[in-house]
């Protein structure tokens, strides 16, 4: 028997359709509830944007207008301690204030008002009226602000016919006693719009306005006539009452008419200090902001109302339309705030960015340095030697940023230091050799013998390049090796350029995408992106700093055979008595391994081809002729005949760690210990020995085979040094390193303003192992407290620092010195932050050097040097 659903064709359609239409009024349902939360939960998000843009701007202005007023406070307190009894002449202000767009006049009056100097023609001698500049009011020594008035300048202000539309002034005025006792006020009269000069363009010039407002509520300077009109008093401002009772910002919503009587709701931010006698405010209109979210939802408003009405069978589409609608909106609302907070914030930010990362990699550093100068043997120097190039590579990839920023801002410049151009090559090897050693690449240096050694130039931004292009060649092979070539390419009198060349036998590129990878933010195919990282920065850095050296970067590549990577970098050539201050010892230039050549017999033990040849040109440099080794039948053909020769002539190997490990040791014990004495092992190794060479290395030792580790690549004085060592040591395995001692001892009593506890204790040892004497502060307002206890040599300061921070604490210590006529303390910037605007902002503030965390010890000998 057939059910009734079945058998009635009519019923079954209709319980069909009553369950499309109950979905379809659940789905309508459900778009309503979720149209309703979207657009409330947008306007308010609307409310909380401009909310913060308000006061980010109000921040701003009140920054600005701070910077423009200490800026005249100095120019008057400047200008009394340069003039005598006399009074200054007219050119001398001049002279003050020419560098200054935003000052009109400055001038020098007594008490009454009588103008005894002005920059200005023809006002010395007459008076003006202190209640008609609004500068009536008793402050003491502090700054004043009077009234605005729309005259051009002072002698405009006594003339009653001159009523100026546009141009107006603001007096500013500061009480203050000259050398010969007299008490006298000084003036300068400012243009009261530079006070709020390019923020008037950020706000709507109709609803919103950006003023500025005295103590009284009377308006100094204002974007909006509508609102805020010049000279107007507003004593019941919400923003006047809080000023009044000491609050140095808020945010208040106002009811404001014009002169029609049209009110708007206002939003205000307002901000002041205690030591400025004006308050900047920011007012938003919620109207306008609402108004305009209002138009911007109405195509929501619009497809909510559609979606609604659509038909049952539409209904699973309308809803993924929506999702799909809505994620793009949001995507796009994403995308713009983004770029709003990267045009108002990227400077502030990668500062921040640099100085919170830079912190904690300054104590590894500088722990690095502490330990590096204590007592280790050589394995142990070799792993801190590691650990710092690798904290060095950390801080040139944050620095890839800015410096993708900087270059391309033409902002970036190469330093002109003495560096040792082999060594350079070899540390960025080096700083690879545990990733190939996990990967099992082989890792080559090759540089020829007539490369010089020291040069003039930048090595951090050659490392940089050289960091940028082994990064790259490791990264994209998975097997084989990676080799950096070094030639001479031109020699002139005062110049050097060289040839460098990374190859590797990774995956290539595709001959299409090859003038791709030098773009910024590109690889040669997204699924390289996915595959092994990275953010396509590099090798753009890498090309702006290789031309920044007067050369050229290219590439040759074909997809699964490897690329090689070349540019030419050109140095400057040392001066002689550059030279001669290096401490390089005269017989390892000069003489070389003439005189072991005679006396020792070298034998090579590699079966690679590329590092026996590598090895056969630095020993062919140094005129040394080795016994080539290539087999381990060989090695073990070679070892049995010299214990059959019984020589007492010395042998040194220089021996692959992959080979040493074919000998026996049992073979080792079956001999005579006493033929053992006259053998050396230089053994070389990627990263580290394994486990059985360990034991067969500790095996020799016992039998009286003298031991010495080498990590690859080497260069040639390393080999050099590691053969004349071993020719002149009884037991090298068991010497332990002397500690690198400091340069230069000091004596003088520094103070350290810091505030994270690591660094300063890490100032502290560096600068007890120079010799000084070390106190510390914490913070601004601490540092203060100490200068006005005792006297300092020097102050390393850092920028930032909860509380006072060190900008203003040096401006507090420059005041002191000068108002106190103490003698000027070296002050030196000691900070995270590294773009061109601090080092600015510290020189300006009276730093007289720079140190970027983290700070080396020949750093901070440069900088004792210089100031003690």
């Amino acid at each position: 028997m057939k059910s009734k659903s079945l058998s009635n064709p009519t019923l079954s359609q209709n319980a069909a359709s009553l369950g499309v239409y109950r979905f379809g009024v659940a789905v309508a349902v459900f778009i309503a509830l979720v149209a309703g939360i979207y657009l409330w939960k947008d306007r308010q998000d609307t409310l909380d944007r401009e909310e913060a843009r308000g006061d980010l701007l109000t921040r701003i202005l009140f920054n600005h207008v701070s910077r423009t007023l200490e800026s005249s406070s100095a120019i008057m307190t400047v200008a009394n301690q340069g003039s005598s009894s006399n009074s200054p002449t007219q050119s001398q202000l001049k002279s003050a204030i020419e560098k200054s767009s935003f000052i009109r006049s400055l001038s020098m009056l007594t008490e009454d008002g009588r103008v005894l100097a002005s920059s200005e023609d023809g006002v010395v001698n007459q008076s003006v009226s202190w209640q008609q500049l609004g500068l009536e009011r008793d402050v003491g020594d502090d700054l004043a602000a009077g009234r605005w008035q729309p005259v051009r300048n002072l002698f405009d202000l006594n003339r009653s016919d001159v009523r100026l539309k546009d141009i107006a002034i603001l007096p500013l005025s500061m009480r203050m006693k000259r050398a010969d006792g007299q008490v006298v006020r000084w003036m300068v009269l400012i243009n009261p719009q530079d006070l709020i000069a390019g923020f008037a363009e950020s706000v709507d010039d109709q609803c919103d306005a950006v003023y500025v407002f005295d103590y009284a509520g009377r308006i100094l300077a204002s974007s909006s006539q509508r609102w805020f009109p010049h000279d107007q008093l507003f004593t019941d401002m919400p923003a006047v009452k809080g000023v009044a009772k000491n609050q140095d910002f808020g945010r208040y919503i106002d009811i404001l008419k014009d002169a029609k009587q049209d009110s708007e709701h206002l939003e205000v931010h307002y901000r002041t200090a205690a030591q400025l006698p004006l308050t900047v405010a920011v007012a938003i209109s919620r109207s306008r902001v609402e108004g305009e979210w209002w138009l911007t939802s109405k195509g929501s408003i619009g497809m909510s109302v559609l979606m609604l009405l659509a038909t049952f069978v539409l209904t699973r589409h309308i809803a993924a339309i929506w999702a799909r609608r809505e994620e793009d909106r949001l995507a796009m609302s994403n995308a713009l705030n983004d770029a709003e907070a990267a045009n108002q914030a990227k400077s502030a930010f990668l500062a921040q960015m640099s100085h919170e990362i830079r912190t904690p990699i300054n104590s590894m550093v500088g722990m690095t340095e502490l330990a590096l100068g204590t007592r280790l043997n050589p394995e142990q120097k070799d792993y801190l030697e590691m650990s710092r190039t690798a904290s060095q590579s950390l801080l040139r990839l944050i620095d890839d940023i800015l410096d993708f920023t900087r270059l391309g801002a033409n902002r970036l410049t190469l330093d002109q230091t003495l560096f040792d151009l082999h060594t350079a090559c070899q540390q960025a090897l080096k700083g690879f050799a545990f990733q190939a050693e996990q990967k099992k690449i082989d890792l080559y240096l090759d540089i020829d013998s007539d490369v010089p050694q020291l040069m003039m130039g930048d090595p951090l931004r050659l490392g940089q390049v050289l960091q940028n292009l082994l990064g790259n060649a490791l990264k994209f092979s998975e097997m084989g090796w990676v080799k950096l070539s070094v030639r001479k390419n031109e020699v002139s009198e005062h110049q050097v350029v060289c040839d460098f060349e990374v190859t590797d036998t990774g995956i290539g590129i595709p001959a299409e995408k090859i003038q791709l990878i030098f773009s910024p933010f590109s690889q040669a195919d997204a699924s390289v992106n996915r595959k092994y990282g990275g953010s396509g920065l590099g090798l753009s850095i890498a090309r702006n700093l290789v031309q920044l050296m007067q050369g050229e970067i290219k590439v040759q590549s074909r997809e699964g055979e490897g690329s090689t990577f070349s540019f030419t970098a050109t140095f400057e050539t040392p001066s002689p008595e550059l030279l001669h201050k290096q401490i390089i010892p005269q017989q390892q230039i000069a003489t070389g391994f003439s005189a072991i050549s005679h006396s020792v017999d070298v034998v090579l033990v590699e079966s690679n081809p590329f590092a026996r040849e590598i090895l056969r040109n630095l020993l062919a440099a140094q005129q040394i002729k080795p016994q080539e080794i290539v087999t381990p039948v060989a090695l073990q053909t070679c070892l049995e005949d010299w214990l059959k020769q019984g020589l007492n002539r010395q042998t040194l190997w220089v021996i692959d760690h992959s080979m040493l490990a074919f000998i026996e040791s049992a073979y080792l014990l079956a001999q005579d210990e006493s033929k053992w004495r006259s053998l050396s092992w230089v053994v070389l190794s990627d990263f580290g020995l394994n486990h059985d060479v360990q034991n067969l290395c500790a095996l020799a030792r016992t039998l009286g085979v003298r031991v010495l580790n080498l990590y690859k690549p080497v260069t040639g004085l390393e080999l050099q040094n590691a053969l004349t060592s071993m020719s002149q040591r009884d037991e090298v395995d068991e010497e332990i390193l002397k500690p690198s001692a400091f340069k230069t001892k000091h004596t003088g009593k520094i103070l350290v303003v810091e505030d994270t506890p690591m660094n300063q204790q890490l100032a502290r040892w560096t600068l007890e192992k120079l010799g000084c004497t070390v106190e510390i502060a914490e913070n601004g307002e601490a540092a203060l407290q100490k200068i006005r206890a005792d006297a300092y040599d020097l102050i390393l300061m850092d920028l930032q620092m909860p509380g006072m921070d060190g900008l203003t604490a040096t401006y507090e210590i420059r005041h002191i010195e000068v108002t106190e006529a103490l003698k000027m303390t070296p002050i030196v910037a000691m900070t995270a932050h590294v773009l061109d605007e601090d080092r600015a902002l510290a020189k300006k503030a009276g730093m007289q050097d720079f140190l970027i965390k983290p700070v080396l010890a020949d750093e901070f000998q440069r900088v004792l040097n210089k100031f003690l």
